[in-house]
C-alpha cells in the first residue's frame, strides 16, 4: 500500500510539533515564564530563622523564650531586608540577575531553560567577563514562583516571585 504524497510532510510536521512541545513546560500547562522575579524577603527571613533555630542544640532551642525568638526573627528580618535578588528571564532563553547581600552585590547573565517544572540557570558572564566554566543552578517553577534549594553555590534556599 503506497502512502499518499502528503504523508511525509504530515509526518515531518507531527514530529516537529512533538519536539517543540517537549522543549518547554507547555505540556504541563506552565506557559510563558519570562518576566521579572524578585526575592520573597518574608520567606527568606523565615528560612533564615529556621536555620538559626535548627543549628542550636535541643536544650538551647527549648530555652528560647518568646522574647528571644522575636529578637532573633527581627535580626534575620533585617538581614533579609538588606538582601535583594532581581532575576529577568528574557524571551529567547537569556537571563540577567542582580543581587545584593549586605555589602556584597553583583550581576550575572547567562541562559535559562525550562524542562517540565525544572528551571536551569546557566551563568556564563560576570562583570569581569565570560566564565571559563559556566555554573548552573536548578530550581523549580510553581504558581508564579521560582524556588531554589540550598547547594554549594547557594547557602540558603530562597524563592523568587514574579513581579
Amino acid at each position: 500500500m503506497a502512502l499518499p504524497r502528503a504523508a511525509p510532510l504530515l509526518l515531518l510536521l507531527t514530529l516537529l510539533l512533538l519536539t517543540v512541545a517537549a522543549c518547554g513546560g507547555e505540556e504541563e500547562g506552565i506557559g510563558d515564564i519570562t518576566g521579572e522575579y524578585a526575592l520573597d524577603r518574608e520567606q527568606f527571613a523565615r528560612q533564615l530563622l529556621k536555620e538559626r533555630i535548627d543549628a542550636r542544640t535541643p536544650a538551647a532551642r527549648a530555652a528560647l523564650t518568646p522574647k528571644a525568638r522575636r529578637a532573633l526573627f527581627e535580626q534575620v528580618r533585617a538581614i533579609a531586608g538588606a538582601s535583594e535578588i532581581r532575576l529577568d528571564l528574557l524571551a529567547g532563553g537569556a537571563f540577567v540577575v542582580r543581587y545584593r547581600f549586605g555589602k556584597e552585590e553583583g550581576r550575572r547573565r547567562g541562559t535559562w531553560t525550562l524542562r517540565g517544572t525544572a528551571v536551569t540557570l546557566r551563568t556564563t558572564h560576570t562583570p569581569a567577563g565570560a566564565l571559563t566554566t559556566p555554573s548552573e543552578l536548578v530550581g523549580a517553577y510553581e504558581a508564579g514562583a521560582l524556588g531554589f534549594p540550598a547547594s554549594d553555590a547557594v547557602p540558603h534556599p530562597f524563592v523568587l516571585r514574579r513581579r
